[in-house]
This record gives C-alpha cells, sequence and structure tokens, in this order.
C-alpha cells in the first residue's frame, strides 16, 4: 500500500538511483546500470522541460517511482 507519494527532486534523487541498482540490474529485467548511468539517465529526465516525477513509500521505504515529462495538447 502507497503511504506517501513526493516528487522526484535533485535532493532525492540518490534513492531513485538505489532502487534503479536493487531492481533493474536483477532478473527479469538484468539490465547492466551503474550508478553513474543511473544518475546521467535520472538528471537528464530530471532536466527535461516539462519534467514530473513521483516516489512511492510504504511505511518509510521508497517502494517505486514513476517520471516523465508532461505534453500540451490542443483540441483540433
Amino acid at each position: 500500500m502507497i503511504g506517501k507519494v513526493v516528487p522526484l527532486t535533485a535532493e532525492n534523487m540518490q534513492q531513485c538511483i538505489n532502487l534503479y541498482m536493487n531492481v533493474f540490474t536483477k532478473t527479469p529485467w538484468n539490465e547492466p546500470w551503474t550508478e553513474k548511468s543511473a544518475r546521467e539517465r535520472l538528471t537528464d529526465l530530471l532536466n527535461t522541460p516539462k519534467f514530473m516525477g513521483y516516489l512511492f513509500y510504504d511505511q518509510g521505504e521508497l517502494i517505486g517511482m514513476i517520471a516523465g515529462h508532461a505534453k500540451n495538447h490542443t483540441a483540433v
């Protein structure tokens, strides 16, 4: 259960890096993330125009995150 949601910022990015390292380098993903490559990816994302990102906590433990950027859509 999600107990707390906070915006993803440069100040809490290390927690996201740790999540990348503890989740995506293992089965089923087995991706070759390093701390350096995860930091670069997240820094680029954080600096993307219209960035939006959130961290999800349960009982004080980071259990997930979501990040991307917003697009403006206009009706045609």
